[in-house]
């Protein structure tokens, strides 16, 4: 069984290295795709031909918000930190460690999963009887308003008012009403677009701006696109997006801090949601002060996105949210998402821990998304989800979560997480091919996501986001009791599962230099606590070091010290613990102080094994 589900995996990942599809929005944004085969290694390679230099357009820098500007600095600014260079060319592909094949991953793996239904710590959004060739119907059949503090203000509730007119002929009507009254005029550019937002949003004339949308529609080589989006996408865009009611009848509820709970819903109720993100018509989310309702949750209306400047981030990110859209409303997927707040009861006490470690898999090149399928795959999160998505972010979750936009739902109910949580996706399919990261990210092309589904209709993909520390401005504080306690928790807290797995195994756990890029986390640290977290959550462990070589030969070295040693994880919190207690005067990295420590502890054991021969 095993094998067989891994056999179909591999076919499924051979069928992912084919040449690109080119659909007709490739065509209709005019990119220069060249897809090569890389057969040394089995994997699609993509280079993007460089359009011809773009002339800037002229925005007023007055003008913009100074809230957009400081938000934006800070985003480009992180992302300069965070950047890794890209290893230099040729690139030998280099693994290290156990073969992927010997790790537990796949099929044989997935949590055994009970029958589709409402519980105490579960909300479903459709009805478990999946129609055949069909999106999941909604549950419940009619539109069920619930207006309260526990649940997302819909748009669609009759208790969604909002002001319109000035003095004596000032107002007040149905948010909904009016939604519907701006977004059934024709919309035949940008402007109107940007006319039709505001009309339904009045209070934030003068303060949104849609500079980098109207740049992106008014570049000539985008007269196709545009011509496309604005007569055969936007209007369905527009349908879904009215259809609220008749899509999304349940009340959607927020996952609250300290609450581990999980809310499942429709792939077409997850597009129906981010067409209404898109249209910004979302009550209650359009301020970030402290005293607000939703100031302790991420944004969700894409205006963000519509301002400043037209970087080559934004452009990117325009090109993956109307490709999303344009295959959406094309054909709907059929499947569900799952989006799971996991608290963190009692975390382990590690110092008694004598689990040993498990496997260990190292690519110096590779990402996440790519070298994880069948596992669960981390995300480097900001403690507010998808971080700056929706604005000029573009490093690993930026990235993630735009070209999987069904990952941007959850900015819509999840609350900031705290120390003891994270977040679980499981579901979300990918829609776009990209390449680069930060300045360099751009769109390349169509994604055909096969991966296969489960008995809910959720492609076999799991996703967790756990924030790390930051640690920029004083990077010696990581080394303290209480933070590496948090980050060792935290990585726990991602690993762990409650529930089993048919073979007794979980599966592998992906994942890279978390927090270690902006937040200064010290990369030697972080990639023992999360081998600590994953001995302890019994997963073997996928590890990519985005072309740092060296590093990745330092990390097997280090690895199979603690094998050969039989080191538990208590040992190692030891150990670490000697290390942090005087890292100031240390002249070696943590690396080497493990492998001088089990250097003389192995060598004192043979000595003592020695001895008690002679005798």
């Amino acid at each position: 069984g095993v094998q067989n589900g891994r056999s179909k995996m591999a076919e499924s990942n051979a069928k992912r290295a084919k040449v690109l599809r080119q659909s007709t929005i490739t065509e209709a944004f005019d990119f220069k795709t060249v897809p090569e085969y890389n057969k040394s290694n089995g994997q699609q390679e993509v280079t993007v031909v460089p359009d011809s230099p773009e002339p800037w357009l002229p925005v007023s820098h007055t003008s913009e918000p100074m809230a957009e500007k400081l938000k934006d600095f800070i985003d480009e600014f992180e992302d300069e930190l965070t950047f890794e260079p890209s290893p230099p060319n040729p690139v030998k592909p280099t693994v290290y460690g156990s073969p992927l094949c010997e790790l537990n991953f796949g099929p044989s793996t997935y949590p055994i999963l009970p029958p589709l239904r409402e519980t105490a710590n579960q909300c479903i959004l459709v009805k478990p009887d999946f129609p055949k060739d069909l999106p999941p119907r909604p549950y419940p059949d009619m539109f069920r308003d619930v207006w309260n503090d526990d649940h997302v203000r819909m748009p669609c509730s009759k208790q969604c008012l909002y002001p319109v007119g000035q003095g004596t002929n000032k107002e007040v009507r149905s948010k909904w009403d009016l939604v519907k009254q701006y977004l059934q005029k024709p919309v035949n550019n940008s402007k109107d677009l940007e006319e039709a937002i505001l009309g339904y949003n009045t209070r934030q004339r003068g303060k949104w701006r849609f500079d980098a949308l109207h740049a992106f529609f008014l570049q000539e080589q985008h007269e196709a696109v545009t011509r496309k989006f604005f007569s055969k996408v936007l209007p369905k865009v527009i349908e879904l997006a009215l259809c609220l009611p008749n899509i999304v009848t349940h009340g959607v509820p927020l996952l609250k801090k300290q609450q581990d709970y999980s809310l499942t819903m429709s792939q077409k109720q997850a597009a129906c949601i981010l067409a209404n993100a898109f249209l910004c018509t979302f009550p209650f989310r359009n301020t970030t002060k402290m005293s607000a309702e939703y100031s302790n949750y991420p944004s969700i209306n894409f205006n963000s996105l519509f301002g400043g400047h037209l970087n080559g981030r934004k452009k990117a990110k325009l090109k993956c949210v109307f490709h999303y859209f344009d295959r959406v409303t094309s054909s709907m997927p059929l499947g569900t998402v799952t989006y799971h707040r996991q608290v963190l009861g009692e975390p382990p006490n590690w110092s008694t821990c004598e689990d040993p470690f498990t496997k260990l898999h190292i690519t110096s090149s590779g990402l996440i998304e790519n070298v994880g399928t069948g596992m669960l795959q981390v995300d480097f999160a900001n403690r507010c989800v998808g971080g700056g998505v929706l604005g000029n972010g573009c490093v690993q979750e930026e990235i993630r979560f735009i070209v999987c936009p069904e990952l941007i739902v959850a900015r819509l109910f999840t609350e900031h997480l705290d120390n003891n949580e994270c977040l679980i996706i499981t579901g979300c399919e990918q829609y776009s091919y990209y390449n680069g990261y930060g300045d360099t990210f751009r769109w390349s092309g169509d994604f055909i996501d096969e991966t296969i589904r489960d008995d809910w209709r959720r492609r076999q993909i799991q996703l967790v986001a756990i924030d790390a520390i930051n640690f920029y401005h004083n990077s010696m504080k990581q080394f303290s009791v209480d933070l590496r306690l948090r980050e060792l928790n935290k990585a726990y807290c991602g690993f762990f599962t409650k529930s089993p797995a048919p073979s007794g195994h979980f599966s592998a756990v992906a994942t890279g230099n978390w927090g270690c890029g902006a937040f200064k986390g010290d990369i030697h640290l972080k990639a023992i606590l999360q081998l600590m977290a994953a001995a302890r959550a019994r997963r073997d462990v996928v590890y990519t070091t985005f072309g740092n070589r060296p590093f990745a030969e330092e990390l097997e070295k280090i690895h199979t010290s603690l094998i050969q040693a039989n080191t538990t994880i208590a040992q190692v919190w030891t150990l670490l613990s000697q290390y942090c207690a005087s890292v100031q005067e240390q002249k070696v990295t943590l690396f080497q102080f493990l492998h001088s420590s089990l250097s003389c502890s192995s060598d004192n054991s043979t000595n003592s094994q020695t001895l008690e021969y002679s005798i």
